[in-house]
């Protein structure tokens, strides 16, 4: 009995040294950087042992609320610089303890594509999952997606939508490999797989990043419609998006909601100099 009281007024102390100071820190720290650090996933994994469902149920719970949280600070115009580098470990850790956990994987197509340019990192976790959850398109779609449109890579893109299509049993997604190859253009294929995954968005967790990001595809759209439309009356791609507005192409250039500027790049494709996401100086 003297020694179980030992052990016991040992761990105690030892909490009080260690916990309450870092309890203490975090509460210091503004609410929007409370995320705190996570251990890498091998880690994690070889100690959560037969309890490493719930560790995962509770490392995305804690992503998902921590990402709540920076989008309502962002509504009130506090836009701090988010722990975007320990969010992404949260769900990585979270991935590898229970890779079919859809939410998680969903979490992480949304939120470190477009703003953070992680989607190697996420196309490398999609990847993993797809080990375990063969049957599922939705993996190879995403997948495909990211190859195609964000890391240039049309070869991996359509091998990705072949296999959503075969998962799928539509043949429509095989075709949509193709499209990456012959459209120079791809703000309306963006569109449209955005709309798809708000549509899935089940928790409407990423409402607000998600129609944000949609008003600007949907403004880059207008703008690839109306050069598409110069080049067929003047059979050379405009200068400048003004000269859209003189030639009554575009009533106006459409403004960024990110606060960035759309403009032509050398080979005629509409690019923005806010790459689709808000500025640093912007989030603080």
């Amino acid at each position: 009995m003297p020694r179980v009281a030992y052990v016991f007024f040992t761990l105690v102390l030892l909490y009080m040294v260690f916990m309450v100071p870092f309890g203490r820190q975090l509460q210091q720290r503004p609410s929007l950087v409370k995320l705190g650090y996570v251990p890498q996933a091998s880690v994690v994994r070889l100690f959560a042992a037969d309890q490493r469902l719930t560790v995962a149920a509770f490392y995305s719970l804690r992503a998902l609320i921590y990402y709540g949280d920076m989008i309502r600070q962002w509504r009130a115009g506090n836009r701090q610089t988010p722990e975007m580098e320990n969010l992404f470990g949260f769900l990585e850790s979270s991935v590898h303890l229970d890779p079919y956990n859809m939410d998680t994987l969903y979490f992480l197509q949304a939120a470190f594509t477009w703003e953070v340019n992680r989607a190697e990192d996420v196309n490398r976790l999609l990847a993993y999952a797809m080990n375990f959850r063969y049957w599922d398109w939705l993996l190879p779609y995403y997948a495909g997606f990211n190859a195609g449109y964000f890391l240039q890579e049309p070869a991996a893109a359509a091998t990705y939508m072949e296999r959503a299509a075969d998962l799928s049993g539509h043949p429509l997604l095989a075709n949509l490999a193709a499209r990456y190859l012959q459209q120079s253009g791809k703000a309306a294929l963006a569109l449209a797989f955005l709309d798809d995954m708000i549509g899935r968005d089940r928790a409407r967790y990423l409402d607000s990043a998600l129609m944000v990001r949609r008003q600007a595809l949907q403004a880059m759209v207008r703008i690839e419609q109306a050069v598409e439309h110069y080049r067929g009356l003047f059979g050379h791609d405009p200068k400048t998006l003004e000269r859209l507005v003189d030639a009554g192409l575009l009533a106006e250039v459409p403004a960024d909601p990110y606060g960035g500027r759309f403009f032509l790049d050398a080979t005629g494709r509409v690019q923005t100099t806010s790459r689709l996401a808000f500025s640093r100086e912007q989030q603080k």
